[in-house]
């Protein structure tokens, strides 16, 4: 994760944070033209491999945080929304059985998370399909989750997303949300520095559980629960609200 943070076009964005703070804009897309993913999959993809690789790599940290503090469903179907290479899907269904599961994401991650579901003998219960989040994620599913995925957006875009899990869902779907929940008093520094770095590299933030309470319910859910972890993640919860 250090060699994505610490190098190329990311240690570059920090130096341009007087444009975020000044100007109020994307100090990453001010200063290269264009925004992250947009670099990370057509201007840069090897700089765009070592993030996804560190973020694969930042899932097999924290998972075991999440299967100590959380149950996933027994049965039915779980989307992993933005799932990259379906490392936290694979775990999931290894600690469930019965449990069935899709990853999705852009359509150049499909050929990886295929090879990894492989690697983890679940070809027979996960399935990769491609997916712009903005515009669909499969239907029906009793379950979607997201990691580390709405803090990389404002709240504007983060809406966006959820709009679309939310036409997809059952009424009896569920949502889960991995992501740091920040203190409403004195956040700790790692929390700081991390929404920092949403700010220059792509405009999100991470929020405080008023934030994502309102959000979510902004969107057509209902927050349910938030689920500490021995890991910064957090475990947020949150069922389809009733349309009025």
């Amino acid at each position: 994760m250090m060699a994505s943070i610490l190098g190329g076009g990311h240690l570059r964005a920090w130096g341009n944070l007087r444009a975020s703070l000044e100007r109020g804009v994307i100090a990453f897309d001010d200063l290269h033209g264009e925004d992250v993913w947009s670099y990370f999959t057509k201007t840069n993809p090897d700089e765009g491999n070592v993030f996804y690789q560190a973020m694969s790599d930042f899932s097999h940290a924290v998972i075991p945080a999440i299967l100590s503090s959380y149950q996933f469903p027994a049965t039915g179907t779980l989307v992993d929304v933005a799932g990259g290479n379906g490392t936290l899907l694979c775990a999931a269904l290894s600690q469930q059985p019965g449990l069935r599961g899709i990853v999705t994401d852009l359509a150049f991650t499909s050929p990886a998370a295929e090879a990894y579901i492989a690697t983890q003998g679940l070809s027979d219960r996960a399935t990769a399909v491609a997916a712009d989040f903005f515009s669909s994620v499969p239907a029906a599913a009793d379950a979607y989750m997201m990691k580390f995925i709405l803090h990389d957006w404002n709240d504007l875009d983060a809406g966006r997303i959820l709009d679309t899990i939310r036409a997809a869902a059952k009424p009896s779907s569920r949502l889960l949300i991995f992501e740091q929940v920040v203190p409403e008093e004195d956040p700790p520094i790692p929390a700081r520095i991390l929404d920092i770095n949403m700010m220059v590299m792509c405009g999100g933030k991470e929020r405080t559980a008023p934030e994502w309470s309102a959000l979510l319910s902004a969107h057509g859910f209902t927050l349910e629960s938030i689920t500490p972890t021995p890991s910064p993640m957090s475990v947020i919860q949150a069922g389809v609200s009733v349309r009025r």
